[in-house]
């Protein structure tokens, strides 16, 4: 019976696996202008959205059991790398100008960080 409540109460106050994690955050870019097809890196934490194995000998600290997406105002690009606390990502080809990216993990999203796409210039 108290399983059954706690389960009901779970569906009532919309529950999920990673409510105890906090939501994935970006602080920086790194380089913050970058061509399209340049290697860009964010940094941030919780990107993983994976609970803290404290005092676990067997957990590798860099290594991420989920994985997300980098988007380029909403333009994915490709991840080149992922940790709890950077992710490396190809830009987009995309116009010149300023983009948000965010990374997205487990459906939850981070704050966006701000990129200077430059045009390739000959």
């Amino acid at each position: 019976m108290r399983i059954a409540l706690a389960y009901l109460l779970c569906a009532l106050a919309a529950c999920t696996a990673n409510d105890d994690m906090p939501a994935p955050r970006l602080s920086s870019i790194v380089p913050s202008h970058a061509a399209p097809g340049t290697s860009v890196t964010v940094f941030g934490d919780h990107l993983c959205q994976q609970p803290d194995m404290a005092g676990s000998d067997d957990q590798d600290p860099l290594a991420c059991a989920n994985t997300g997406l980098v988007d380029f105002d909403r333009v994915p690009g490709s991840v080149e790398s992922y940790t709890d606390t950077s992710v490396a990502a190809v830009v987009p080809d995309l116009p010149a100008g300023k983009v948000d990216v965010v990374v997205a993990v487990l459906g939850r999203s981070s704050n966006g960080v701000e990129l200077v796409i430059e045009t390739n210039a000959p």
